[in-house]
C-alpha cells in the first residue's frame, strides 16, 4: 500500500498530487524542447501543450 494511503490522505489529495506531478513533468519536457539539439523532438510540443492544458483544467476542477 502506498505511503500516502497508509497515512489517511484522502483520494482527492492523492489525485491532486498525481495531477501536479504530471503538470511538473510535462512542463519539464517542454523546457527540454527549448534546448539546442531538440530539433528532432519538436513535433512533441503541441501534444505536450495540449496535455498540460487538459491536466491543468482537470486540476482546476478538482481543487474547486
Amino acid at each position: 500500500m502506498p505511503l500516502m494511503a497508509r497515512h489517511g490522505i484522502c483520494h482527492r489529495e492523492r489525485v491532486v498530487d498525481a495531477l501536479a506531478r504530471i503538470l511538473l513533468e510535462t512542463d519539464d519536457a517542454l523546457v527540454l524542447l527549448d534546448e539546442e539539439g531538440a530539433n528532432q523532438l519538436l513535433w512533441l510540443e503541441p501534444h505536450l501543450r495540449k496535455i498540460f492544458e487538459e491536466v491543468n483544467s482537470v486540476m482546476f476542477r478538482v481543487t474547486q
